[in-house]
Parts: C-alpha cells; structure tokens; sequence
C-alpha cells in the first residue's frame, strides 16, 4: 500500500506542500486539503520544535469511511486512496470529528464535506501527488507501507489502531547534528507552555451543535414519557407525540449542510453509530406513536417501543464515545442513556429509582469538576447542582409537578458541559490535557 514518508529533520515549514495541494485542486491556500502543523512553534526552551505536514494519510481502516451514515466514502483499491462523493455527503461533519488526523474538511458554500484525494488521477497516470512533488527539500514522498507496521510516535500526532499511511524519519539522534535525547519529565512550564501553542481550537462547540444539545436532551424526555405511559398512568396525546417525535428529528438535522439528503443517515448501519442513532430513533418514534394512535396496539407495541428508544439513546452516547480522547466520556453525569433513566423514574415519581440515579449522576458530575476540571461557569454549575438535586428532594412531596422542569433546565447545563468537556481526537488535540513525548536539546539550538 503507498503512502507518505516525511522526514522531520527536512521539514522547513514552508507551505509548499499546502500551496501545491491548493493549486491542484483549485480551493485556495486556507482551504488546502493538505496543513502544515508546527509543534512548540514559540521555541520553548527544553522541548522540540518540527512541523508535520498532513493531508489525509489513506488508512487501512478509515475512521471517516467507518463512521460516516451516508456510505459517502469509498476506497480505490488500485492506489489504496480513500475517497469522498460530495453527491452523496450530507454535511453532518462526523467524519471530521471521527478521523484524529483532521482531514475532512467542511465547505460551508457546498454544504458538505472535502478531503484529499491522494491526487488519485496523478497516480493513475503514474505521477506523484502535487504534494510531494513540489516540496523543495525532499522531506514529503511517497512510500511502500507495509501492512501492521505502525508510524514512528510523533509529539502531537495521535496514535491510533485505524492504521494510517504514514511514515516519519524521526528527529535526528547523537551523531547526526545537534544531540537530542528523549527524556520523560521535561521542564513542567516549559511543555504546558509549548502544548498550549500547538493546540488547536475544539472540533465540537455548543454554538455549532446546539441543535444536537437539544436532540439528546429531548430524546432522553420522550423515551422517558413513553416508559412511564406504559408502566404508570400517564395519559399522552397521540398527535402531540408525533408532532414532538418528528419536530426533535427535523431540529436535530439543523446542524446538517445537505438537510434535504437526511434521509441517507441511515445507509451505513454495519459500522457507523450515528447511522445506529438515527434508525432506532426513527423505530421509536413509530412504534411509540402507532401505540397511542392505535390504543389496541399498545400490548404488541409497548416494549418494542422503549427498547428501541432505549437503544437509541445509547448509540447517542456511542456515537460521542467513539470519537472522544478519553475514557472518561463513557462515565459521564450528562450519558444520554442515565439521563433517560432518570428522567423516567422522576415522572413516575419511584423516589429509590430517582435516588440511585441521581446519586451516579452526583457522584459522576461531582469526579468529573474534580479531576477534569469542567470550563462551564462556576454560576451553571452551582445552578446544575441545585436544579438537579437539590431542589427536586426539597419539592418531592409538596409540588411534585415541578420537579420535571427543574431537573430538565439542570440536564441541559450538564449536556451543555458535556460538549465543553469532550475531548476528541485531532493533530494536536489528543495531547492537550494529558502529557506528550518530547525531545529535549541538550546542545546547540534546533529548528
């Protein structure tokens, strides 16, 4: 399988590389499919300072083709490249979030996603890519890459079992220049300073997935109402049902760039979860309004219905999962899946239910502004506590009927800083809150 090699001792950062990928593809320098990253890019005394340039690196096993609903990607196995059809993308930028090496790129004038291409004409015809052939130093080529091997481990570059075609000539060691030796606690100021340079900006933010925010929250509500229809005495309305059901899903598909191809979320069912979310949501929604439209249906549809909705609030917790840096977002106070529980048991008024869910969902959010140190305000937090916990047990027995909405507007700040919280996975983005390799120059000054 070809792929690329890049030598990190002749990598000047020049952009040519970049510059070469614009012009091939006619989309101009800031939208180039091809990035040129600089690590420690001020010179922090005691850590390396290179640049990695990345495109897409043509996995083995693509994270973009494996979590993408649409089935958009396809892999020519003449050259090994992975590519996208924009025809048949629906801009929901989940391969962005899923590949750690940040190469799908969203068009916000298109409204779907790009990515490189490998130059997959040129090697068809026996060329290199534009990238390769225009850098001026040699440190960009094309390479053999054998199956299993894995690339050198780079300070910034993610390390991932999804097997991507890259190759790097390591920083150089004693004997080939200045000496450099790998050590394990560099100067703490130092590296806290350097990794904070070469951080990137968040791929998800509350202000471009709010639409989201509120799916997984008023998911988690309606699955919760359908249980307690079935199990208490909770009267619904079938046509607000419905109306609720389908209003979520088309406020759900705000956040897409191509809202009229939604329907195409559902091809990829074998491996993508977002595809898993949308189809047994989809079941739910349906099981769940045929019972209250047809009440003589409700023994044959009733828990079919809240399995399905159950399911699917568990592949929205996956759909995050796979995509996060960190374990931690499997025990997380805002899990979709725990919020419907809990959601349920307060409806049905179960205060031992309601108890032992609300003490994880404590315990939960009380670790993680420990150790995780959540960026939401001190004033939404305070807030979340009290909504959530507090005021629900001072209320059980005088106004029952207000504790739903207090512990709704409390499950909104804690999804919102869920969102703020996660942690997924891109050059320079995996690294950021936990400590990276390094080199430390112990003579002479290194570029």
């Amino acid at each position: 399988m070809r792929g690329f090699l890049l030598d990190l001792n002749r990598c000047t950062g020049c952009h040519a590389c970049q510059l070469a990928c614009s012009i091939q593809n006619d989309l101009g320098f800031e939208n180039s499919w091809r990035r040129v990253y600089t690590h420690n890019p001020r010179l922090r005394p005691g850590v390396a300072a290179f640049h990695l340039s990345i495109g897409c690196l043509h996995c083995a096993d693509p994270a973009c083709m494996r979590s993408c609903p649409a089935s958009a990607y396809r892999r020519d196995h003449g050259t090994g490249a992975v590519l996208l059809d924009a025809g048949l993308c629906i801009g929901c930028r989940y391969c962005h979030w899923a590949c750690p090496f940040d190469a799908p790129r969203f068009s916000s004038q298109a409204g779907t996603m790009s990515k490189c291409t490998f130059c997959n004409d040129r090697l068809q015809e026996g060329k290199e890519p534009a990238c390769t052939s225009l850098c001026p130093t040699g440190a960009l080529k094309v390479t053999e890459v054998q199956d299993g091997e894995r690339p050198a481990s780079i300070p910034g570059f993610p390390s991932t079992g999804i097997g991507p075609a890259v190759r790097f000539v390591p920083l150089r060691s004693t004997g080939q220049g200045p000496e450099m030796a790998a050590v394990e606690e560099p100067p703490q100021a130092a590296a806290d300073e350097a990794r904070r340079d070469s951080t990137l900006p968040a791929k998800v933010t509350i202000e471009s997935e709010w639409s989201l925010v509120f799916f997984s929250v008023a998911a988690a509500l309606l699955v919760a109402l359908a249980a307690e229809a079935i199990s208490g005495s909770a009267r619904i309305q079938a046509s607000n049902f419905l109306a609720a059901s389908l209003g979520t899903l088309l406020i759900s598909a705000l956040h897409l760039g191509k809202r009229l191809r939604a329907w195409r979320a559902i091809l990829n069912l074998r491996t993508s979860w977002l595809s898993r979310e949308v189809a047994s949501y989809l079941g739910f929604a349906i099981l769940s309004s045929a019972m209250f439209l047809l009440p003589r249906t409700a023994p044959l549809l009733a828990w079919p219905a809240v399995l399905a909705g159950f399911t699917a609030l568990f592949c929205i917790d996956r759909v995050y999962e796979s995509v996060s840096g960190y374990r931690w977002a499997r025990l997380h106070s805002a899990r979709t899946l725990l919020t419907g529980l809990f959601l349920f048991s307060i409806l049905d008024l179960n205060l031992p239910v309601a108890g032992m869910a609300g003490m994880l969902k404590l315990v939960l959010y009380a670790y993680r502004q420990s150790w995780f140190k959540s960026r939401a305000r001190a004033l939404a937090s305070a807030m979340r506590l009290l909504l959530g916990f507090v005021v629900p047990l001072a209320i059980w027995e005088v106004f029952p009927e207000w504790i739903l909405p207090s512990v709704l507007v409390a499950e909104v700040i804690d999804r919102c800083e869920y969102y703020l919280d996660l942690d997924v996975v891109g050059i320079f983005r995996a690294q950021a809150s936990r400590p990276m390799p390094h080199v430390v120059v112990q003579t002479g000054r290194w570029i």
